[in-house]
Formats: C-alpha cells, sequence, structure tokens
C-alpha cells in the first residue's frame, strides 16, 4: 500500500470511528504510520482530505448497486437488487457505509461532493417517483420514502455490527419485503 491509500485508508478508519471534528491529522498521520506534513503532499486539507474520501466512497457505493442493474427491470425487481447490494456493500465495508452515513450532511463537505451527493440521491429518487407514477408506491414525497428506506437499511446495519442481528440472505429477503410493504400503495 503507497502512502496515499494508506492515508485514506487511515482517515476513513478515524472518520468512521471519530467523526471529521474528533479526527486531527497527527491521529491520521499515526494510523497510517506516516509523518503529519506527508498528509499535506497529499491534500491541501483535512476539509479536502474528508471530501476526496467521501467522493471516493459514494461513487464506489453508487457504481456496486447500479452496476449491470437494468432500467428495464419491473420496478420491485429493482427495487430488491438495489437493497440487496446496498447491505452488501455495507457488510463488506462497514467503515465506509458508516462514513457515508455520518458525513452525508457534513458542514464540510465541499461544492463537488455536494453536487455528487444529489446527482446520485437523484438517481435513486427516480425508483421512487416511477412507482408513483405507475401507483405502487404510496403518494408522498419520495424522499420521505428514500428516507423510510434508508433508516431501515441503517438500523439494520448497526444492530448486525452490534451482534444483535445476523445478516443473511434470508434477513435480506425480509427486510426487502418489510421495506416494500412501507412503501407501496
Amino acid at each position: 500500500m503507497d502512502k496515499r491509500e494508506a492515508i485514506m485508508a487511515a482517515a476513513l478508519k478515524l472518520f468512521a470511528e471519530r467523526g471529521f471534528y474528533g479526527t486531527p491529522v497527527p491521529l491520521i498521520a499515526e494510523e497510517a504510520q506516516v509523518g503529519a506534513g506527508t498528509i499535506y503532499r497529499y491534500f491541501p486539507s483535512k476539509k479536502s482530505l474528508v471530501n476526496e474520501l467521501y467522493r471516493h466512497w459514494k461513487s464506489t457505493l453508487s457504481q456496486s448497486l447500479k452496476e449491470g442493474l437494468l432500467e428495464e427491470l419491473p420496478l420491485r425487481i429493482r427495487f430488491r437488487e438495489v437493497l440487496k447490494r446496498w447491505i452488501e456493500f455495507a457488510v463488506s465495508n462497514q467503515d465506509a457505509f458508516i462514513f457515508l452515513e455520518s458525513h452525508h450532511h457534513g458542514s464540510y463537505l465541499d461544492e463537488r461532493s455536494i453536487q455528487m451527493t444529489d446527482r446520485i440521491h437523484n438517481e435513486y429518487l427516480q425508483i421512487f417517483e416511477q412507482g408513483q407514477k405507475d401507483q405502487m408506491v404510496k403518494q408522498v414525497q419520495p424522499q420521505l420514502l428514500m428516507a423510510a428506506v434508508s433508516g431501515m437499511v441503517t438500523q439494520m446495519m448497526k444492530a448486525s455490527w452490534a451482534g444483535y442481528l445476523d445478516i443473511t440472505s434470508e434477513t435480506i429477503s425480509r427486510a426487502e419485503d418489510i421495506c416494500w410493504e412501507a412503501i407501496r400503495a
């Protein structure tokens, strides 16, 4: 692992555990086993580091959710597949999932990060909007539907990481059924 990758990995771990404000640059340097000055060779500031890390993982998550997913699939199948992939991403990338969930409204996110978030969220809002158009999901703000599903996934993962819930294919299937029941018309 090169120094830049080590810094990114250390920052991800620490930002997920301690948040942006609770993570000083010297601690990132210590975790990455580099000098604090080395971080500034790659990133002009802690804010630029958190934004680059955020865009990297937001893009990685988005790609994993939509890679090979056909727009022509029936809505319920697309919903099921996206939810399954989202949970699988969280299981495989715990620190990244926690980091994204806890930082997506951070005041330190720059315009590029905000625009990326808006673009990606709008892509997934389209699933709910299409469902409303087809009268398959509740006629409420699509953002509310998305928040309900997102909250379910986040709480599921927290329960899993705390040892209260095993994430299996059956659990994922049940979670999708529950989410669908919560939003369907």
